[in-house]
Formats: structure tokens, C-alpha cells, sequence
């Protein structure tokens, strides 16, 4: 139920570690994408087009907090049933992606 509620109202609660921030470079362009990794060198974002941008500290102009989570309101109308199921199921087991889950593991 939790999952339902975060895809169909993304903003009513938001995990920090998920809130988008925009980075503006120097030289003008912009970045969107939650924050993965901060040091005084680097800052590492990853966003639906990139699962780690790393950006260079010395090269960044301004970083804003949207305020947003990542997960894009309204997406519930663009999908039918089907996918909605598969959202959720990916939701529910993206941190096992490419290795067993702990339910796999579980049953042997």
C-alpha cells in the first residue's frame, strides 16, 4: 500500500536521501538527479539517464534542492495495469537486481 501511495502522490513523503537536486555547471549546463555521493572533489548523481554522473566539484556553479522526489507525478496515467504491476514489483526488488533476493535465498 505504501508503494501505491508513493507512485500515485510522490511528494507527500520523501525519503532525504531521494529529493532531486539540480546542479548547474559553470559553463551552463544543468543536471537533475538525486545525490549518491558528496566529497570535496566529486559529486555523484544519478538520474533516469545515468546511474552515476560524476561531477566535478571545481566545475559546479550552484546546486538547488527541488524540494521533489525523482518519482515524476501523474505517471499512474500513462500506465496500464500491467505496468503499474511491474513498477511496483521493480520498487519492491531494485536493491536485487543482478544478485538473489533474500526470499530466493530464503527457500534453498
Amino acid at each position: 500500500t505504501q508503494l501505491l501511495v508513493a507512485i500515485l502522490d510522490p511528494n507527500r513523503v520523501i525519503d532525504n536521501n531521494y529529493y532531486r537536486v539540480r546542479v548547474q555547471l559553470k559553463e551552463g549546463t544543468i543536471h537533475d538527479g538525486i545525490v549518491v555521493e558528496e566529497s570535496s572533489e566529486h559529486l555523484i548523481l544519478k538520474n533516469q539517464h545515468s546511474a552515476r554522473l560524476v561531477l566535478n566539484q571545481t566545475q559546479i556553479e550552484a546546486i538547488k534542492s527541488s524540494g521533489v522526489s525523482l518519482m515524476p507525478e501523474g505517471i499512474e496515467a500513462q500506465l496500464d495495469q500491467q505496468a503499474m504491476a511491474d513498477l511496483i514489483g521493480y520498487i519492491k526488488n531494485w536493491r536485487y537486481i543482478g544478485g538473489e533476493s533474500p526470499a530466493l535465498q530464503k527457500s534453498r
